[in-house]
């Protein structure tokens, strides 16, 4: 079976800034969005926007649903996505795998990527929309934030109350986030 991680695991938190970094320093739109969106809009909010690291919040290690991957969507061909991830790989060491140009591995975490409109089931019309939604979080495990871009606030929350998969999940997700949201005022 498959580990599960939250923010507070390094081995994750690291693999979601080495993922962002990269996506980010080929210049390509992307979003974090899923159950590590949701991590780290109820990190963000906890934790005033990475003011404090995310291990002095009393709250987040019952607050954070653990999760099997990282999601990001993006808007990029196949074949330039799997080079992109080739160059991550490279430069991640023998611990990194690619799969192909919508998986990877970096260690223990599966990070997925959905790369256009055809690979988002149910909203695939509202694919771009979210993606341009992106908002830049800062989380922070040492002494500087790092900057996540991760789907907008109120597209995450239409994204899970809408979503035809594990509603039960989705619906622990949408309370966290909500509380959360509410104690940040």
């Amino acid at each position: 079976m498959a580990r599960r991680f939250t923010l507070l695991d390094g081995v994750y938190f690291e693999a979601l800034v080495r993922v962002a970094g990269a996506l980010e320093t080929e210049g390509l739109p992307f979003a974090l969005v899923g159950g590590g969106a949701v991590q780290a809009w109820i990190a963000s909010l906890r934790t005033g926007d990475g003011v404090r690291r995310l291990s002095d919040d009393p709250v987040l290690p019952r607050a954070l649903r653990r999760t099997r991957d990282l999601d990001f969507a993006t808007r990029v061909e196949p074949g330039s996505m799997l080079a992109v991830l080739n160059r991550l790989a490279a430069s991640s060491g023998r611990r990194a795998e690619v799969l192909g140009p919508r998986a990877m591995r970096l260690g223990a975490v599966s990070i997925a990527f959905t790369l256009d409109p055809a690979d988002l089931s149910g909203m695939a019309d509202r694919y771009d929309e979210f993606l341009a939604s992106g908002v830049t979080l800062r989380l922070r495990r040492g002494t500087d934030p790092q900057p996540i871009v991760a789907i907008g606030l109120p597209e995450l929350l239409a994204t899970k109350l809408t979503r035809r998969g594990d509603k039960a999940k989705d619906l622990v997700d949408v309370t966290q986030l909500v509380s959360a949201a509410r104690d940040a005022g």
